[in-house]
């Protein structure tokens, strides 16, 4: 593991043509070792104690695919209000399997290969909380609006960041 430098620490050469000198120590890599990053000076860093991520379903309770358009118009919404509360979104596949109960009382198995998860952070639980019911109200509108027998918001602590990366200079 590198040495943290500070930045009364810092060499006393320029940094290297087209870079500044970070101005505060970093996280780098994916084990969240400590350092100063040297090629590429950062700006920030955001702690995102919290992630919220809702998946938009591909099929409805009977198995059926979903009407396209409906499906994204639905996406095109949560992605509005994820933005309003969290400051963006960012969309991933996210193939599901699901065992739902018929009206008969028979199981049956949902396969959703084409669902998405919309996937937000935020600083804290506080921060979640204060948009919970709009989220809640929203996505049951949607579970209704595409015949679900379940809609999800997972909601859990993380421990991701969000690094703003420093403009090169010319």
């Amino acid at each position: 593991m590198r040495q943290l430098l500070s930045p009364l620490d810092r060499p006393s050469q320029p940094p290297p043509r087209g870079l500044k000198w970070p101005g505060q120590s970093c996280i780098l890599g994916t084990r969240y070792q400590k350092g100063t990053l040297t090629r590429m000076a950062r700006r920030r860093v955001h702690e995102l104690r919290y992630l919220v991520e809702i998946p938009i379903p591909y099929v409805d309770r009977r198995g059926r695919a979903l009407d396209r358009r409906k499906r994204l118009r639905w996406q095109r919404r949560i992605e509005v209000v994820l933005t309003e509360c969290f400051g963006g979104f960012t969309p991933a596949k996210a193939p599901a399997m699901n065992r739902v109960q018929t009206a008969g009382g028979s199981w049956m198995t949902l396969t959703e290969k084409g669902q998405v998860v919309l996937r937000s952070a935020c600083s804290d639980r506080d921060a979640f909380l204060a948009h919970r019911e709009r989220l809640v109200d929203l996505v049951v509108r949607m579970g209704e609006a595409l015949a679900q027998a379940d809609v999800f918001i997972l909601a859990y602590d993380s421990d991701s960041l969000l690094i703003e990366v420093a403009e090169r200079t010319r």
